[in-house]
């Protein structure tokens, strides 16, 4: 714990437990982020 990791070793780390939901949430400037739920086949 308190270890700190690089966005995106995080991101492959944690993305083959996510599904997309589809849905893209905006809020202030930028591109609008996209929503995930955890994958229930993977669990």
């Amino acid at each position: 714990m308190g270890e700190t990791l690089q966005r995106d070793t995080f991101r492959r780390a944690v993305e083959p437990h996510l599904e997309p939901t589809g849905e893209r949430v905006a809020l202030g400037r930028g591109r609008p982020a996209e929503l995930f739920r955890r994958n229930a086949h993977r669990t």
